[in-house]
């Protein structure tokens, strides 16, 4: 058979909702954690999707073309790697959980009678 080989790129989608944050119960460390970590903007998450179908070349070391790529924004509490992603696909995230957090957190305050 001729041409180009099969590539595979197996998306490990974390947390792709806005309002995981908001499930977690108060003192639930190990849920909360998680929701930060996995955290997926819809941006970054269309990115990745786009970047995963253009992606010139997946081929490992070996030559070959596999490759895992986690779901995730770039989260400061991130506990899966997206250093693949950033390599092989060009994957630059734009959003971070903590920043989620703090958006909701503003939008949900009652604002102040002037």
């Amino acid at each position: 058979m001729e041409g180009r080989k099969l590539e595979i790129v197996q998306w490990r989608i974390g947390g792709p909702r806005d309002d995981d944050i908001d499930q977690v119960k108060p003192g639930d460390i190990k849920v909360m954690y998680r929701a930060l970590g996995a955290y997926l903007s819809r941006r970054d998450q269309i990115q990745q999707a786009i970047r995963m179908v253009e992606a010139e070349d997946i081929a490992d070391e070996h030559g070959v073309c596999f490759l895992v790529v986690y779901g995730i924004s770039g989260n400061t509490h991130r506990f899966w790697s997206i250093a693949h992603a950033r390599e092989k696909i060009g994957y630059e995230p734009k959003d971070d959980s903590p920043d989620q957090l703090r958006r909701q957190d503003r939008r949900d305050r009652p604002r102040a009678k002037r």
